[in-house]
């Protein structure tokens, strides 16, 4: 049985298959910082939808003073790129003012890893939902899905944008728990 497609849905699929690629796209290089945009007549800014999904899902509130990053790895794009960057965040002890917030991938990491990243970093992970999580879901200036938030005095200040290949560069720059 042969099947016909109209053009139109097949450049839908290419399109959505072209945008799951691990690759990095085209635009801002992932070592510039994305400012807060400014906030539109029809959707919140990107700083008010991270506080909110952060209190919404995990009852957790930015702090208050002082800064705070906040690594995101949501489920969606490259699989295989974000358990690569969960790996390497449970490889070194980091400071109380780094939290990683990630969905679900947490059951695809050993339990070895899973115990490390644990013992090393502040973790908001959504594991309980697997088909309706919002953290795949709300649209946060990261041309490559993940990237890191960070925040001072309860405020979102940067959004930096990271890939497969910039990752342990921009990780890098968090501070580490002091022995």
């Amino acid at each position: 049985m042969r099947y016909f497609f109209p053009l139109s849905f097949l450049m839908c699929i290419a399109g959505v298959i072209s945008s799951s690629s691990c690759s990095s796209p085209t635009g801002t290089p992932a070592t510039e910082s994305s400012p807060v945009p400014a906030a539109s007549a029809t959707s919140p800014m990107p700083n008010q939808l991270f506080a909110t999904y952060l209190h919404d899902t995990f009852s957790h509130t930015i702090p208050s003073s002082g800064e705070h990053w906040y690594v995101v790895i949501p489920a969606v794009g490259c699989l295989g790129c974000a358990h690569a960057e969960l790996r390497y965040l449970a490889g070194t002890a980091w400071a109380p003012t780094v939290t990683v917030v990630t969905s679900g991938l947490l059951r695809d990491l050993s339990k070895a890893e899973q115990t490390s990243l644990a013992r090393h970093v502040q973790l908001l992970a959504d594991t309980f939902r697997v088909a309706d999580n919002t953290l795949d879901r709300i649209s946060l200036p990261f041309h490559s899905l993940t990237g890191l938030v960070r925040t001072r005095d309860g405020q979102a200040v940067e959004f930096l944008p990271f890939d497969k290949d910039t990752y342990q560069h921009v990780l890098a720059t968090l501070p580490k728990r002091r022995p």
